[in-house]
């Protein structure tokens, strides 16, 4: 575990200055988009642009990688392989949901300004956070396997493809994906319970699934 801490804190402390670099464009953005909410009268657009930060994000740490040459030093460090593809997945997930967060908090204050009875919290806040949430765990785990595969200077031009289908994907059956959350988070409470309770668990499977296959993928490569 302490091994585990330590590689996640030089995780974080590599990508650190990448993270200020575009921390200006990050605030421009928010700024456009929490303007667009205000009109709008919700916080759509702010996640929006919290997952495609998110996604950005996720290949930082190949890309520091690999210019660093740090997969072959982790070896020196006395950080074995498993170690390095766990915190990985911690560290990307944690990072891509605090940008979500934090990227949306300036429409909430703005919304609970405008509308302070609260009404609007699990509509319009708590269920579109919690698929946006989704959404970026299930990013994470559809694109580290292919990072971990490949490096990153290789990959980088591969995960446009499945981050492609996705967003075509959703856009496509947008007005299904509308009648199906209608249906399952709005019907009552013992089927919202069960429908959390089920993805959740699905979710978790599919994390699992995908850090096996990502190990098996950093195991076979050299450096």
């Amino acid at each position: 575990m302490t091994k585990l801490n330590s590689f996640i804190r030089l995780d974080f402390l590599t990508v650190k200055p990448y993270l200020k670099t575009n921390f200006l464009l990050f605030i421009f953005f928010i700024a456009i988009f929490t303007t667009m909410d205000l009109f709008h009268g919700g916080i759509g657009f702010t996640l929006f642009i919290g997952i495609y930060f998110s996604l950005i994000f996720i290949g930082f740490p190949f890309s520091i990688n690999e210019k660093s040459n740090m997969d072959a030093i982790y070896p020196m460090l006395t950080v074995n392989k498993e170690i390095v593809v766990l915190g990985r997945y911690i560290h990307t997930i944690a990072v891509g949901l605090g940008i979500l967060f934090f990227a949306i908090t300036p429409s909430f204050i703005t919304k609970l300004i405008n509308a302070p009875d609260m009404l609007w919290v699990y509509s319009e806040l708590l269920l579109p956070t919690f698929i946006f949430t989704l959404l970026i765990i299930l990013s994470n785990a559809i694109l580290l396997p292919i990072y971990f595969k490949f490096g990153y200077n290789r990959a980088k031009l591969a995960v446009l493809l499945p981050v492609a289908l996705v967003i075509g994907t959703i856009f496509s059956i947008e007005n299904s994906i509308g009648i199906i959350i209608d249906t399952i988070f709005f019907t009552n409470i013992t089927t919202t319970g069960i429908a959390l309770t089920l993805i959740t668990l699905l979710l978790a499977f599919i994390v699992y699934l995908s850090y096996k296959i990502s190990l098996a993928f950093y195991n076979k490569r050299e450096f």
